[in-house]
């Protein structure tokens, strides 16, 4: 019998622990890729937002379907329970007639949500927001938990209503946008200081000077009050106190339950003054403040301090006075500068009046023992008009000073322009409504002016006066409107005139269609484009290379907050070879005049129950495709070499 090289034997070792190395591989790398993608190959993800200490959003994310009625299971891992009196609705869509409706259960730890609409639900970017709702505490349990998706007795965890098919689509593939941990708890609050060198929000200091970062923040929390400041983590301090320059520092801390806030901010590193610095200089535009019994106002408004360089610092206010008691008090205002140096004080009157609490009553039959009053005005229901003495170049077009009839000016001076709007803030709260854009190429602001205090009874009866300004349309006519304040709840229109269904040859040229939007106050307004695949990945373009379904989501929101409707187009790329992409089966859905109960919903159309995830994964055929056709040739190749050897031998 002939030995076997021990040569021959390494070989052949080596060769089995080149497949088992190269198998483990696969298998570990399949998983992790597998891992990696749950979240991905969702078809939709829960997003709960803490909005306050006990108050959570509950909404879908990448929801690309456009869908008319839901079903969403949710539950609470934790030692907390659904408030259902606390339910705030924030779906919507253009049916008047929506139904919304909870099931929570006995133990109050899982919701059956049911929304029903003849119309499609109104998303933004592919998130649909649901509701909010507030969170109880169980006595003795802890502040921290989850809120996540919850499969029913039926094997469902969501079910949705398409909007152009009425098709019912069902699933459990919903994950958690993140796996963040929630708390019953206030998060801390972290912020800068009443500090001298604190100046427009930045934290300024000399050149060589000490610096210790934690003399220029605070926190507080709602349920601890002030922190210790040897709980403030500072997490980046970039500061060269030897070397003039702007660096930037971070500051974190953590309250009792977990709960983290985090500040970034600015430190300016400043040459020392080689003259001497001047001290602050205090203004107050409103040396009279007039308010109501029981009516706080803020005493800071039209309030500023300035240092030698012009840059806007803190300013302190003080003085005995008490909102809950009629009278007249002196409020001081001071301020000091990063070098000591304090301004002149300045003070002003706060006068606190009684309520009116006995307006007269139009239409109240006369006493015919009372003499006539002839300076009784004819229409004591009519605003007067206040009085305002004009600038240079205001001209008074006319009105009455009502909402239907708006007291009108027209003036093409900036300067006549900022005179008299600083002439009717001191009177009154100024608030813009409205902006139209007129034929001429000018522009007409609808305004509203508030009375303060004691004017309002030296003025009239009206609550509030109606005027309106037109002036150029300029940047610099702009500016002045845009410092006031606005009662705007009106929501900007995107505007689009194309179609919402584009088909695209497979590597022809496409270029996303340009969307502008059109708002009541704002004079530009951005739009916001995403574009999503047909997996709705968020991608840079569309690359027509690619067959498939594209979104594009155009979205616009105002400085004031409002939201437009968003704007959905559908890109189609067509295959290589020209021909389209089949339609979607729709297999011929069910009468559905009849909605879905919110109570308790039935099938409706035909279901397809996207829970079962059977079919096989490519990548998974590949990797072991690959593995095993490596061992076959490593093998193969092992004994061919064996052999050949012997045979010389």
């Amino acid at each position: 019998m002939r030995k076997i090289s021990s040569k021959k034997i390494i070989s052949l070792f080596v060769a089995v622990i080149a497949v088992i190395g190269i198998f483990t591989y696969t298998k570990s790398s399949l998983a992790n890729a597998n891992s990696d993608q749950d979240q991905a190959n969702a078809s939709v993800n829960l997003n709960v937002e803490k909005i306050d200490k006990d108050t959570v959003k509950i909404s879908l994310d990448n929801l690309i379907p456009v869908v008319k009625s839901l079903q969403l299971g949710v539950k609470i891992d934790g030692d907390v329970t659904f408030a259902e009196d606390t339910i705030k609705w924030l779906v919507s869509s253009d049916d008047e007639d929506l139904k919304s409706n909870v099931k929570i259960s006995s133990d109050k730890k899982s919701m059956d949500i049911f929304v029903v609409s003849t119309e499609a639900l109104d998303k933004e970017a592919g998130k649909l927001e649901i509701l909010e709702i507030d969170m109880n505490k169980v006595t003795g349990g802890n502040l921290k938990y989850k809120i996540i998706p919850n499969v029913n007795k039926d094997g469902v965890a969501y079910s949705y209503l398409l909007n152009d098919t009425n098709k019912q689509v069902s699933g459990v593939d919903i994950k958690n946008v993140d796996d963040n941990v929630l708390t019953l708890n206030s998060a801390p609050k972290l912020e800068l200081a009443n500090h001298p060198s604190i100046i427009e929000g930045k934290i300024v200091i000399s050149k060589d000077d000490k610096f210790e970062p934690l003399d220029y923040v605070i926190a507080t929390d709602d349920e601890e009050g002030e922190i210790d400041k040897s709980k403030i983590t500072v997490t980046k301090n970039e500061v060269k106190t030897d070397t003039v320059g702007s660096y930037n520092i971070s500051y974190s801390v953590e309250d009792s339950e977990g709960e983290v806030a985090t500040l970034d901010t600015t430190v300016i590193v400043e040459a020392k003054p080689t003259e001497e610095v001047q001290k602050p200089v205090i203004t107050v535009t409103n040396k009279t403040i007039n308010t109501t019994l029981g009516e706080e106002v803020d005493l800071l408004d039209g309030v500023n301090a300035v240092d030698y360089l012009g840059r806007e610092i803190q300013v302190e206010v003080s003085g005995d006075y008490d909102f809950n008691k009629v009278g007249t008090y002196t409020i001081q205002y001071n301020a000091t500068d990063r070098f000591g140096n304090k301004a002149d004080e300045v003070t002003s009157t706060l006068v606190v009046e009684e309520v009116d609490e006995k307006p007269e009553v139009p239409g109240e039959p006369e006493n015919p023992e009372q003499p006539e009053n002839p300076d009784q005005p004819e229409n004591p229901g009519e605003p007067e008009n206040p009085e305002i003495s004009l600038p240079d170049d205001i001209i008074n077009i006319g009105g009455n000073g009502t909402e239907e009839s708006p007291m009108t000016y027209k003036t093409e001076n900036l300067g006549a322009l900022n005179q008299l709007v600083e002439q009717v803030q001191d009177k009154f709260k100024v608030v813009v409504l409205n902006r139209t854009v007129l034929n001429d190429g000018t522009q007409k602001y609808s305004i509203r002016l508030d009375k303060k205090g004691i004017i309002t009874r030296l003025l009239g009866r009206a609550n509030s006066h109606y005027v309106a300004v037109i002036v150029p349309d300029t940047d610099e006519f702009n500016s002045v409107f845009s410092k006031l304040d606005k009662d705007d709840k009106e929501a900007p229109v995107i505007e689009y005139n194309g179609e919402l269904n584009i088909t695209v040859e497979n590597g022809s040229n496409f270029e996303v269609p340009e969307v502008t939007a059109k708002d009541n106050l704002d004079r530009d307004v951005t739009v916001k484009v995403v574009i999503r695949d047909s997996n709705g990945k968020v991608i840079d373009k569309i690359d027509t290379t690619k067959a498939g379904k594209y979104t594009i989501t155009y979205t616009a929101e105002d400085e004031s907050g409002n939201k437009a409707k968003e704007l959905v187009i559908t890109v189609t790329v067509n295959e290589a070879n020209g021909t389209p992409e089949p339609p979607v089966d729709e297999e011929k859905p069910g009468d559905t005049s009849e909605p879905v109960n919110p109570e308790e919903p039935g099938n409706q159309g035909n279901t397809e129950n996207d829970k079962t995830n059977d079919l096989p994964e490519t990548g998974q055929g590949v990797y072991f495709g690959v593995t095993i056709l490596v061992a076959i040739l490593i093998i193969g190749a092992g004994i061919f070499m064996f052999t050949k050897s012997k045979k010389k031998k």
